[in-house]
């Protein structure tokens, strides 16, 4: 009789949380399942530039029990594509001819709140266009003009929206879609630029001399009033669980 219960499974393999990857110069990478240990990965070749930015999310199939991962990266001076569902076995795809990637291109993952769509959305601060992919990377669409301005070189996304940033200006924009942006409202205070990430309700980014930026819902960010014992001129920020 069908009683519902589990007899068997039509895969196998070792359990593993995930893997952390690491970007060089080149076609070169690292590999660690614990952020302890590393291993080279040697990532696709680039017709030029070198791969700067890396975003990853689950694929929805349709399956309420497996839902494969997709990890894309994208290149500053490249409109080169590498996209993997483990990080070892790399597929390429291309950015649309229309974004200039000579400057920062940065990638973010997110999901179309009310859609059944997982987007990855990708900037450059060389352009005021928007590139996009539905389906893991494999093939893009360009939004254009959708940035009110070039000069932007973060991305994150986190409650629903894709945030983006300006270096050395109080300029910030936020969208639901990746698509359609408007303008943020900074209160006070310039944002270094580079990294902006989405971490326990806040988004969060360096700003001024050695100072922070936050907003609970990227459209109102606000200056923190405290200050970073930074000295580095290359300033970068990461959130991890708790």
């Amino acid at each position: 009789s069908n009683t519902g219960a589990i007899v068997d499974f039509d895969f196998v393999g070792d359990a593993r949380k995930g893997q952390f990857l690491a970007l060089s110069t080149g076609i070169a990478g690292a590999l660690s399942v614990d952020g302890v240990t590393w291993s080279n990965e040697t990532l696709p070749s680039l017709g030029a530039g070198h791969w700067s930015s890396i975003a990853s999310g689950l694929q929805d199939d349709g399956s309420s029990t497996f839902k494969e991962s997709s990890i894309v990266l994208v290149a500053n001076g490249s409109n080169d594509v590498a996209y993997s569902a483990d990080a070892d076995n790399w597929s390429s795809s291309s950015l649309p001819a229309g974004l200039d990637t000579s400057g920062e291109t940065r990638i973010s993952y997110g999901a179309v709140i009310g859609t059944p769509n997982n987007r990855f959305v990708v900037i450059s601060s060389t352009d005021r266009d928007v590139a996009y992919s539905d389906n893991g990377g494999q093939s893009w669409l360009l939004a254009a003009n959708a940035l009110d301005a070039t000069g932007y070189d973060a991305i994150a996304y986190g409650a629903g929206k894709w945030v983006a940033i300006k270096a050395s200006t109080g300029d910030a924009a936020y969208s639901t879609d990746g698509i359609t942006w408007s303008a943020a409202t900074v209160s006070s205070g310039t944002f270094t630029g580079g990294s902006v990430v989405w971490g326990n309700g806040k988004f969060v980014t360096l700003g001024g001399a050695n100072g922070i930026m936050y907003s609970l819902d990227g459209e109102t960010w606000l200056e923190s009033s405290l200050t970073l014992p930074l000295t580095a001129t290359e300033r970068k920020i990461a959130y991890g669980q708790g």
